[in-house]
């Protein structure tokens, strides 16, 4: 477990850095000049590039290891906010936050594959992780509403170059390599991929991230909070950072759900709940039980989360997991990328509440895709197993 700790604590603080700002994106190029229109063609390139680097980044991690995947992606990042804080054009800070997300894709087939690889609690393992993103996402907002009290969003981009800077340190000198090399050299079978329960998990897949790509991932829960509801900066930040904070906590508890259930139940389940809290939360406008379901949704997405990465590592081996969690990233990304721009039209055409109703519409397909789909319980840790 101890890859699993440094890796949590490295992604808690880079979390927490980049997501001081993260959800104030839309606001921040609005300031800047750009339009409802430029700000959903940011989002659909910011989504299309995290997605299409995952296969890039899978097939590097399964040749040249894990760890360096995750190391050199986050010594990347510091640069990238340092040129943040000096630019007031809208469009370079869209190309650098598309740049940011390109390479967090390069990274995220390396967070999966050292986790299954590293202990044989899964369940726990995953629950840990996501727990640490999500005190991240909670500490991240928080700091970043203290810091716009006193400063703006360009200090907030130097701040969050040092503490990027740091959590990269801490995964340089702390991970171990699990990455065997007698797999070094083997080559990407696409057939790997057709197998029947990797089929559906692929069409599965796409639904859940068409389902993000226009809820906590898209810009309209900003946008819905600052236009509808006359939050500012700050409170938006704040009640972000208790949704993922409230989650992580909660999700601590859930190792046991996570055994009776299954991966394939934990995803099934929540990718139906997670959108419905939304619509949900739209449709009630001020009323009392509006915060709670904004904070429901994101207890929902952590566990889609968790049982998405249980679903991965129970479906691969270590010869192809890396590449197959990559191909999975961009196949499903290629196809989301355009959530964010469609929605926006839809949104602005029809009202705010219709790409949380779409995004339930997927969560819905998401569920029937999975129904015919048959993996190892989630406390599986073989690797060698074919789940066919």
């Amino acid at each position: 477990m101890e890859n699993v700790i440094v890796l949590s604590l490295s992604m808690l603080i880079n979390f927490a850095a980049l997501f001081s700002w993260t959800y104030l994106v839309p606001v921040h190029l609005q300031n800047l000049g750009a339009t409802p229109t430029e700000v959903g063609i940011a989002y659909t390139c910011s989504t299309l590039a995290l997605m299409l680097f995952q296969l890039l980044g899978g097939i590097l991690a399964d040749r040249f290891g894990r760890k360096l995947m995750i190391v050199a992606p986050t010594f990347a990042l510091p640069p990238l906010l340092i040129l943040l804080f000096f630019t007031n054009s809208w469009l370079l800070a869209a190309l650098l936050f598309i740049l940011i997300n390109a390479f967090g894709g390069l990274q995220y087939p390396s967070f999966n594959a050292l986790i299954a690889e590293s202990t044989e609690n899964r369940n726990r393992a995953y629950i840990w992780f996501e727990a640490a993103l999500s005190f991240g996402a909670t500490l991240g907002p928080i700091f970043g509403a203290v810091l716009l009290w006193h400063s703006d969003m360009h200090t907030l981009f130097a701040i969050s170059a040092g503490v990027c800077f740091l959590a990269a340190f801490i995964a340089l000198i702390g991970l171990v390599e699990t990455k065997h090399s007698e797999h070094t050299h083997e080559r990407f079978n696409l057939r790997e991929v057709l197998r029947p329960n990797l089929r559906w998990f692929f069409l599965a897949s796409v639904f859940v991230s068409l389902t993000f790509s226009v809820t906590l991932l898209g810009p309209f829960p900003t946008m819905h909070l600052h236009e509808v509801l006359h939050q500012t900066e700050s409170d938006i930040n704040i009640l972000f950072a208790a949704g993922w904070g409230i989650a992580a906590l909660i999700s601590l508890f859930g190792e046991s759900l996570a055994k009776r259930v299954g991966a394939k139940g934990i995803v099934m389940w929540n990718a139906l709940l997670h959108p419905a809290a939304l619509v949900l939360w739209i449709y009630l406008g001020t009323s009392s039980w509006q915060v709670a379901l904004f904070i429901a949704s994101f207890l929902f997405a952590q566990f889609l989360l968790v049982g998405n990465h249980l679903m991965i590592a129970n479906l691969t081996t270590q010869a192809n997991r890396g590449r197959i969690g990559g191909l999975i990233g961009t196949f499903t990304g290629t196809i989301r990328s355009a959530g964010p721009a469609l929605a926006m039209q839809a949104k602005l055409a029809w009202g705010d509440w219709v790409p949380f109703g779409v995004a339930a519409l997927f969560g819905l397909f998401a569920f029937l895709a999975l129904i015919p789909c048959k993996i190892l319980p989630t406390e599986s840790t073989s690797d060698s197993q074919d789940n066919q």
